[in-house]
């Protein structure tokens, strides 16, 4: 059993890694189509224009939560985002996930150990 959960745990990541990658790819979309290379948009933006689906816009997917938070530029425009993926747990035993991702608009995915990290720590680059 212990062995089941760990290879749920990296399954888990291995999609949060992968969901990540996308919600870069489509900000890169929004932001040279939609955004008139002025802004970047958040989950539900994307997914109005198609850009990512609806699991992933509802903000939970495959054990983690995602957050979008386009900001800074002037105008309103958001000149930039950041990107987190938490685990729903972190449990060792019966958790959903061990590390945490964060990625912005340089579109380099970075993870931590537990949760995500920021625009000023941002973790280990995994990508």
């Amino acid at each position: 059993v212990p062995n089941l959960l760990s290879s749920r745990r990296a399954a888990n990541e291995g999609s949060a890694i992968g969901s990540m990658r996308s919600l870069n790819t489509a900000q890169a979309e929004y932001f040279s189509t939609t955004g008139a290379s002025t802004s970047y948009g958040t989950l539900a933006q994307l997914n109005a224009d198609g850009l990512i689906d609806s699991v992933l816009s509802g903000g939970t997917k495959s054990g983690y939560k995602f957050v979008m938070t386009p900001s800074g530029g002037a105008g309103g425009a958001a000149a930039q985002y950041d990107a987190s993926a938490d685990a729903v747990s972190y449990t060792q035993l019966t958790g959903t996930g061990t590390r945490g991702f964060y990625s912005n608009e340089a579109m380099v995915i970075y993870g931590t150990a537990g949760a995500a990290g920021s625009r000023a720590t941002p973790g280990t680059a995994i990508q």
